[in-house]
């Protein structure tokens, strides 16, 4: 719908502002919204947790509202923002900043007391209100930049109050129960910090090829490149789904039984032989998935096989590198992080210049792959679970070179059917018989 009302450039200016809010709420928590959901499970007072990591996030909030205040003219340039004035886009930041902060805290609540139904309300009711407040501002207005940006953050706001009596109860509750407690902020803080300096990191290589393509490329390819990701956020959306639904079980599953390696395997060949196809589909399917977008966006149909590499493999490595998460050596985070990043400005410098927009799907794609391996290695370093096969790499080389082949030859698509799923299924052969007993319960560690 959305690419349907605004311009590639449109789209791509609101799109960047997203991705600085992101950014923003990363400095602001301080990385403690981790340690809210890594101590949650073991702390004997919840209220003293959420609130000391909640009111340090929203304190910690007038760091990134203080640099667009005093660096507002340089930022608005940056993000081709000159169309809306510097004080109202001040004001509208600094509160969709703090509703964002809230809303994440309230969505782990829902998430680490596993209400499913609450959990998968508030996400539907966001982008419900979402889309009726973005037709309400263009009716009113007609100005669909000022529309985008504001539905995107004043949709979170009408979640919060519905949700509002729940959080109020929940406080309430936790209040009365609260007990003594050793944890110190210290060790909160500890915790927290390198997760921030690891997502800080994670958020460039995440966005790094946004904006290389912009400076190399035009608005419009930009808007055609985030228009490629609006196909991908199903995936993206199953992505975030899977995470909600995974950690929790997981550190269940750890403070039960630490030495059920198996639990985990499972996980991973089950999901990796439903996931790895996903590529091979975009590619079968493309002609009638870009017809979802308008006619100005039919050229993002190139960028979505390979850009729907990078929610699978980032889905993949949730698994394969939870020893890191279990272990509480976070520090690896930064380390992987680190070596994603130089890979993804190096692989974005090398490819985008040449080939546009598809040069930084291939690199994103690659930039994934790298990041899977790296935390994959330093998680067996911790728990030694063999996640990374013959049968992966195989099914892994496979995959890009089906892309590859798709990308650079002209192949009749019945054939590229035939060919994609064929092989799939034959390098596929173990994971199928694994399922099978899954299927018929022969497996109990699912």
């Amino acid at each position: 719908i959305i690419t349907r009302i605004a311009e590639p450039e449109i789209l791509g200016a609101s799109a960047m502002f997203i991705i600085v809010i992101n950014l923003s709420i990363i400095v602001s928590t301080l990385g403690l919204e981790q340690t809210y959901i890594r101590y949650y499970y073991e702390t004997n007072n919840k209220y003293y947790l959420l609130y000391t990591c909640l009111f340090s996030s929203l304190l910690g909030s007038l760091i990134p509202v203080a640099v667009m205040g005093l660096f507002y003219n340089e930022i608005i340039f940056f993000l081709e923002l000159n169309a809306i004035k510097t004080v109202t886009l001040v004001v509208i930041f600094a509160f969709s900043l703090v509703i964002n902060i809230i809303a994440k805290y309230v969505q782990i609540i829902l998430r680490m007391e596993q209400l499913a139904f609450k959990f998968s309300l508030f996400q539907i009711s966001v982008k419900s209100f979402e889309l009726i407040l973005l037709f309400l501002f263009i009716f009113i207005s007609n100005d669909i930049l000022m529309s985008l940006i504001l539905s995107q953050f004043l949709n979170i706001l009408l979640t919060l109050t519905i949700y509002f009596p729940y959080i109020k109860r929940y406080v309430k509750d936790e209040r009365k129960a609260a007990n003594n407690t050793t944890l110190s902020f210290k060790e909160m803080i500890t915790y927290g910090i390198p997760f921030m300096a690891s997502l800080i990191l994670a958020w460039m290589f995440q966005n790094i090829d946004k904006f290389i393509l912009g400076y190399f490329s035009t608005a419009y390819h930009l808007g055609i490149y985030i228009a490629a990701f609006k196909i991908i956020s199903l995936l993206v959306n199953f992505q975030g789904v899977f995470t909600t639904y995974w950690l929790p079980k997981a550190l269940n599953n750890f403070n039960n039984d630490n030495n059920n390696t198996t639990f985990y395997k499972n996980w991973f060949e089950f999901l990796s032989f439903f996931l790895l196809i996903i590529p091979i589909l975009f590619v079968i399917f493309k002609d009638q998935l870009i017809l979802i977008l308008g006619v100005e966006y039919r050229e993002a149909k190139k960028l979505m096989p390979f850009l729907s590499l990078f929610p699978v493999l980032y889905i993949l490595t949730e698994i394969s590198s939870i020893g890191i998460m279990l272990k509480k050596r976070t520090r690896f985070y930064l380390v992987v992080n680190m070596i994603t990043l130089i890979s993804s400005i190096l692989l974005n410098l090398i490819l985008i210049p040449k080939f546009g927009s598809i040069g930084a799907s291939v690199s994103i794609s690659l930039v994934y792959l790298i990041y899977f391996f790296f935390r994959s290695y330093f998680s067996y370093s911790l728990i030694p679970i063999n996640f990374i096969n013959q049968r992966f790499i195989v099914k892994i080389l496979f995959i890009y070179m089906y892309l590859f082949l798709d990308l650079l030859l002209d192949i009749n698509v019945l054939v590229l059917a035939f060919l994609g799923v064929g092989i799939y299924i034959i390098v596929s052969t173990k994971e199928i018989e694994n399922i099978y007993h899954f299927i018929n319960k022969k497996e109990k560690h699912l």
